[in-house]
């Protein structure tokens, strides 16, 4: 498969590239797709949530915006038309597909330590997520619940910042990992997949993302669902304590779930289902 891929430009889609874009770069490199970077269209500069990508000589559009927006005139143009994260209006049309957001940029590194991670439900209570932006409200909130609850044992809370590889090891002596989506309270967040992808069992409020293959996150079977304001919070952890194989279950299921939509391997032959 030929892929024809916009390169990053200064001032023109630099801010998110390493994110977003780099993201899908990757599953096509991966993948050992035929990839060449080139300067993005022109016609995409005024829209920095989009770009496009030539398969086999033939547009694609992938729309990374955290909000539920869409962009009905490039809908128009016909072309494939993936989305990170799909609204039901974009129910409406033919060519726009739901596709799985960020979640590992170095997949090599994700199948090497994925054999070594093993979620018990026995150890910490973890928060690391950092408080700004659209999240800062929600995750100073929660921070100040779980440091209230549980902050006075240096041996039940984690809130402390790690490397990504530190991060993905701590799923071993995690009790459960609560998740504060960033830009919308209803979003599934980098952090939030990458546990689930590893197995963890994980608490947030209703997830309305969906994967690809357009498979939905369902609420206590592939994540403990907790209330929007987080009030229930404290008592969705302790349910975790005392139901641990219960928790194991879930986090087990959110694992299938991501092996069937999101992986590399997977999201390609999604792309490739649509992009004919």
């Amino acid at each position: 498969m030929n892929i024809v891929f916009p390169q990053k430009v200064r001032g023109l889609n630099d801010r998110y590239w390493h994110i977003h874009n780099e993201y899908v770069l990757n599953i096509f490199r991966y993948t050992n797709c035929n990839v060449s970077l080139q300067p993005p269209l022109k016609r995409r500069q005024q829209h920095a949530v989009l770009f496009d990508v030539l398969i086999d000589n033939k547009p694609v559009i992938f729309d990374f915006s955290d909000f539920e927006q869409h962009f009905p005139d490039d809908i128009a143009t016909g072309y494939p038309y993936f989305k990170f994260h799909y609204s039901k209006e974009c129910e409406q049309y033919k060519n726009v597909f739901p596709f799985s957001p960020v979640n590992f940029h170095n997949w090599k590194e994700f199948y090497e330590l994925e054999p070594k991670i093993k979620y018990t439900a026995t150890g910490l209570v973890m928060n690391n997520q950092i408080a700004r932006a659209g999240a800062l409200v929600r995750r100073t909130h929660v921070q100040k619940i779980l440091k209230e609850h549980y902050g006075k044992w240096k041996d039940q809370l984690d809130m402390k910042r790690y490397s990504q590889r530190e991060f993905f090891l701590k799923v071993n002596s995690a009790l459960v990992s609560v998740c504060v989506p960033g830009a919308r309270n209803d979003m599934l967040d980098r952090g939030q997949g990458q546990y689930m992808f590893l197995g963890a069992c994980t608490i947030s409020p209703l997830l309305k993302t969906r994967l690809s293959y357009n498979r939905a996150i369902i609420p206590n079977e592939h994540y403990l669902l907790c209330n929007d304001d987080y009030s229930d919070l404290i008592d969705r952890i302790e349910w975790v304590r005392n139901n641990k194989d219960a928790a194991i279950q879930i986090g087990q299921n959110a694992k299938r779930l991501m092996f069937e939509t999101s992986t590399p391997e997977k999201q390609i032959e999604w792309i490739m289902h649509n992009a004919r």
